[in-house]
């Protein structure tokens, strides 16, 4: 019989939950995108014919969930970049978390996921410098203060609470 220790069920507890968030990210992540170049990189005479317009979005203007806020003012270049950063952020740990599991990892230190997540926050900080600060940067640090914030506090807590990955 096989016994698996409380250190390898957290880490496939973690590695299914930021498989799925990181699936979940790439999906928004490319609906941004969408978005993002039908709004901005569309030939149309104003924001609202590309963002209502019958022939420009279809599907997309169907899709939109906040009703009282114009995409217009969400959907920029500095959100989609964050987007896609948080989305390659959450792949690392995914990563980091099966290496665990798989007993690959011996060191327990997610470098790449760390440096991933701090690129995120550093860039959409960076781009915000140019772009202003508005509600798209409120939309392109939500994913980093709600899922990678936490990813790091997660890993801080494993690596407090749970013996020496194998040594």
């Amino acid at each position: 019989m096989n016994c698996i220790s409380d250190t390898e069920k957290f880490a496939r507890r973690m590695f299914r939950i930021c498989l799925v968030l990181a699936v979940g990210m790439a999906l928004i992540t490319l609906y941004w995108w969408i978005l993002w170049d039908r709004i901005w990189l569309s030939p149309v005479d104003s924001i609202e014919e590309a963002l209502y317009g019958r022939n420009v979005t279809g599907i997309l203007a169907q899709l939109w969930l906040l009703p009282g806020i114009s995409p217009a003012k969400l959907v920029s270049q500095t959100s989609a970049d964050s987007f896609l950063w948080v989305t390659l952020a959450l792949v690392s740990w995914t990563w980091f978390w099966l290496k665990i599991t798989q007993g690959r990892e011996r060191k327990g230190r997610p470098d790449s996921a760390r440096s991933y997540s701090r690129v995120a926050f550093f860039t959409t900080a960076f781009l915000t410098v140019f772009d202003g600060i508005g509600l798209d940067t409120a939309a392109a640090l939500l994913p980093i203060f709600l899922i990678l914030l936490p990813l790091e506090l997660i890993w801080r807590r494993f690596s407090c609470t749970y013996e020496p990955i194998r040594s």
